[in-house]
């Protein structure tokens, strides 16, 4: 990649790479992929690219000590060399973790796989985790407790607004190190915490940090931060649209924390009428959709992972990405890179090879007698419609715009394939005059898609 990924100038919803316009799909088993060793990298970049993917999310974790005794899963490296186990050096690099960065930067480049990458994620702090952090003071010879003013990870995160110049000192030096790194490369998207709770002087702290290496490097760049709530997250790039200019609305996807159903969709055009009305269209991206096989109490089931892909396609967002299943404890997060992810992101590039996805508007409206969250309908400028049935089923569709001859074509969502309406693989809908409702019978049971097109 030799270009930069910048926001669409024609339509600032979206991101552009080279001129192009781009829906950036995703879904991965870890988070944290630069720390993966072997091939495990590379067959996992080539399994989500077979499919149709094109974005991937990179935390720049060091908790997953111990995966699983397969070559892609071989254990995470901390940034910082050890003068002995468990006793770190902050003013030395383990080159072994840098070059892991370096490489997965290669490969996501070489396959045009798109990245969002997290600097801080302090769930890396937590769960007994800080006991073994090399940032504890207990665990380096860089600074003391007494020293450094931290007895925590709270403290940690507190060190910017307590112009603790000592520890943030630290910090700005592994950051700047990253950004030295990843600013060679042009497909980065940047986020600074991963669920940040630490508050505005953190974020903006690193936000200005980020800016101003690009410009040191003569590059622009993009930048948001995820907090906890979505509705922050949302706000911030309303407010400060010059520090954030996009949107990370992950924490949307979830039960406990977001929506599901119908109220996830009404969120979304909450937010997309915002954004038009304060003149400040930017991308929103999802680079988590939680929801798993097996469901946790906050994530959500399989099913509504990918209805939640599928309606913030409609409702304009500009990337999503399944999140990981591991590490969940009493179940799992996400549905990562399976197969019913393999099938849901192969239907989404099959639809947009017959409707440009970027240029729809949400038309509910045209539903007769919608109840919530039974079907979902958006048109495009030369006059095709989309409805998105999650659970089957029928609906009423209100073709009064259309000519009297027009074809459907249905998408079965669970399997990514085209698939026969009445017998064929094109079902012909024939009308008499305009302003005539057609029914909408899906094929099969499970989510489907179909398209009225000419």
């Amino acid at each position: 990649m030799t270009q930069r990924i910048t926001i669409d100038r024609e339509d600032p919803r979206y991101w552009n790479y080279d001129d192009e316009r781009l829906l950036l799909l995703g879904a991965t088993d870890t988070d944290s992929l630069f720390q993966w060793t072997g091939n495990g990298l590379e067959e996992h970049l080539d399994d989500l690219v077979s499919v149709g993917g094109n974005y991937v999310r990179n935390t720049m974790s060091d908790r997953q000590r111990d995966y699983d005794a397969d070559d892609k899963k071989s254990g995470s490296v901390y940034a910082f060399e050890s003068e002995r186990p468990g006793r770190f050096d902050l003013e030395r690099w383990n080159e072994g973790y840098w070059q892991r960065l370096r490489d997965f930067l290669e490969e996501t480049a070489s396959r045009d796989v798109f990245v969002e990458l997290t600097l801080w994620d302090q769930h890396d702090f937590s769960d007994g985790l800080w006991e073994k952090s090399p940032w504890n003071p207990e665990n380096n010879t860089t600074y003391s407790s007494a020293e450094s003013g931290i007895d925590g990870r709270s403290d940690f995160f507190a060190a910017v607004e307590r112009d603790n110049d000592l520890v943030t000192a630290h910090q700005e030096r592994f950051v700047r190190k990253i950004l030295s790194i990843s600013l060679e490369y042009g497909h980065v998207l940047y986020n600074i915490t991963n669920e940040g709770w630490a508050g505005l002087p953190w974020e903006n702290h690193w936000c200005d940090i980020i800016h101003e290496e690009a410009r040191a490097h003569d590059v622009e760049v993009h930048v948001a931060n995820m907090n906890m709530s979505p509705r922050i997250s949302f706000d911030k790039s309303i407010i400060d649209p010059e520090r954030y200019s996009f949107v990370e609305i992950s924490q949307h996807n979830q039960d406990t924390m977001g929506k599901f159903g119908q109220e996830h969709w009404d969120d979304l055009m909450t937010w997309r009428l915002a954004l038009h009305e304060t003149g400040g269209l930017r991308p929103m991206n999802n680079v988590k959709i939680y929801g798993s096989e097996k469901p946790h109490v906050h994530a959500g089931d399989a099913e509504e992972a990918v209805d939640r892909m599928w309606r913030a396609i409609l409702a304009g967002c500009a990337s999503e990405r399944f999140h990981r299943p591991i590490g969940a404890g009493a179940g799992e997060w996400g549905i990562g890179l399976n197969d019913r992810a393999r099938s849901t992101i192969r239907s989404i590039r099959l639809l947009a090879d017959e409707v440009d996805l970027t240029e729809t508007i949400p038309r509910n409206d045209l539903l007769v007698n919608r109840t919530p969250n039974d079907s979902y309908c958006v048109t495009t400028p030369n006059e095709q419609y989309v409805v998105y049935l999650p659970k089957g089923g029928s609906a009423i569709l209100d073709l009064y715009r259309l000519s009297d001859d027009r074809h459907s074509k249905w998408l079965n969502v669970e399997t990514g394939d085209w698939e026969a309406g009445d017998g064929g693989t094109q079902t012909e809908v024939k009308r008499t005059g305009g302003g005539e409702p057609v029914e909408l019978e899906a094929p099969g049971d499970g989510s489907w898609i179909v398209v009225f097109s000419n």
